[in-house]
């Protein structure tokens, strides 16, 4: 018996402290902690994407990839801008 009034009295104690917090966040703060999104209409179309960019090209790294099979890749580079 006494087990389950602990329990009980634990479980109210956690809903005020909830219902506490909550009504403080609520009513108290005065929307200082709301967040603000931008939205926008959703509208179908292309993409375009432009970039503009001098310098010159050099592979990030290189990988030399072989298998013993018929027919090979001799290597393979990966590039990136290197400004």
């Amino acid at each position: 018996m006494r087990n389950k009034a602990k329990w009980l009295v634990a479980g109210v104690v956690v809903a005020l402290l909830g219902g506490g917090y909550f009504g403080y966040t609520k009513f108290f703060t005065n929307g200082q902690n709301e967040q603000n999104f931008e939205t926008a209409e959703v509208v179908r179309g292309d993409i375009e994407n432009v970039v503009t960019a001098t310098g010159k090209l050099a592979p990030a790294s290189m990988s030399m990839w072989g298998r013993r099979s018929p027919g090979s890749l001799k290597n393979s580079m990966s590039i990136s801008a290197i400004a």
